[in-house]
């Protein structure tokens, strides 16, 4: 048990996270190399992700005692994905919903 989870969590909550990256670097992977992967700011929010991984497994955990490595890889995964797409410029389904909070267009993002 290292940093108040199970190891198999712990696992969970660190793939899980770079799970969105790592997706978005091999969709990519026949195209030249992005730029923003050589930007020392993506490996710190990077970072930044892995830890809000954690923090998310660490609080379901907490909550009810009893996650699987499902669970936890499933949490961690949706929780800086989550954020990522809630704080992002990039794109129009951000401006798309801002222009026009239908509950219809909102549901489709």
């Amino acid at each position: 048990m290292r940093f108040g989870l199970p190891d198999s969590l712990l696992l969970a909550a660190v793939l899980g996270a770079a799970l969105p990256d790592f997706l978005r670097i091999a969709k990519g992977r026949h195209d030249a190399m992005p730029g923003w992967l050589k930007s020392p700011f993506f490996y710190i929010g990077f970072v930044i992700l892995l830890l809000l991984g954690y923090l998310a497994v660490r609080l379901a955990y907490g909550a009810n005692g009893a996650l699987t490595f499902v669970e936890g890889l499933a949490v961690a995964y949706a929780a800086p994905d989550f954020l990522t797409k809630l704080v992002s410029k990039q794109g129009s389904e951000t401006r798309l919903a801002a222009s026009n909070p239908s509950l219809r267009k909102w549901w489709a993002l």
